[in-house]
């Protein structure tokens, strides 16, 4: 009944026009303050979303679902802006982004999703975070888009080649980048989990810089070692089944490829 119940909400919050708000620029932090100031200035439509959290937070309360060890993390960056329109708009504290690292510090193991690692000061907290978990020895694994997989999200592909460095800086510390491989039943990742040591971490964040500066969050943090080797040995599944390895060699190549691309755009740019 929960699960029916919040798919219930996220559906008529996704269908709705009034969920799909703000600008267009792919800097993330001009991309944020378009959708505050969209909701500033839209009011009816700042209500909307918001009902639509505060029903799917009383759905949580009303089941009294808290597993042994859960806790039901928020980040609220939009809201808390459009609610405040005085506020001046800066990059807030991420809780989500901060467990994650913090949880980093100690876990033997870290499998995680991410649509996108990219290169906002927050995604190079993470690389950091996790290049350190790495060299003390722990399992470090992630699964994001591949180039072909992306093209099925953005045409452009820029988000993908903008992440490539990230891919690399990570793949470099020992991080084991796996990279999806896209097929007629699933043609692109949108997964949104990480497991680190006997925690797990799911909800709505990206675990990435653009999910901190541009959105509200919301994540479940559970503590469970049995739900931990579940879903640990099903991303393994993943792993075999969807994606191939995107090694140092490789990564390297796609950033020759990026920064290649980049300089022509500038020459052409420049003839213009």
């Amino acid at each position: 009944p929960l699960a029916l119940g919040l798919t219930r909400v996220f559906e008529d919050c996704w269908k709705s026009a009034r969920s799909h708000y703000g600008g267009t620029s792919r800097d993330p932090l001009t991309a944020a303050q378009s959708r505050v100031n969209y909701l500033r200035n839209n009011p009816a439509d700042t209500t909307f979303l918001m009902g639509h959290m505060k029903e799917a937070e009383a759905l949580l309360a009303s089941t009294g679902f808290r597993p042994q060890g859960a806790r039901i993390r928020h980040h609220r960056l939009i809201s808390m802006l459009s609610e405040n329109p005085g506020r001046r708009f800066d990059p807030m504290p991420d809780t989500i982004l901060e467990r994650f690292i913090e949880l980093s510090k100690t876990a033997s193991r870290i499998q995680y999703y991410s649509l996108y690692p990219a290169q906002n000061p927050d995604d190079q907290r993470l690389v950091q975070a996790l290049t350190a978990a790495a060299q003390r020895g722990a399992k470090v694994e992630l699964i994001t888009n591949s180039l072909q997989s992306s093209r099925n999200l953005d045409s452009s592909v820029w988000p993908y080649d903008a992440g490539i460095p990230t891919q690399l800086k990570l793949a470099r510390a020992g991080v084991k980048v796996h990279q999806w491989v896209p097929s007629p039943e699933l043609d692109f990742m949108h997964q949104k989990m990480a497991i680190l040591g006997n925690h797990v971490l799911f909800g709505s964040h990206n675990f990435n810089g653009s999910s901190s500066y541009s959105y509200d969050g919301v994540e479940l943090d559970l503590e469970s070692p049995a739900l931990a080797d579940y879903l640990s040995a099903r991303f393994d599944a993943e792993t075999r089944a969807h994606t191939r390895p995107a090694t140092v060699a490789f990564l390297a190549d796609q950033a020759k490829r990026y920064a290649t691309g980049i300089f022509m755009s500038d020459w052409l740019l420049g003839l213009y």
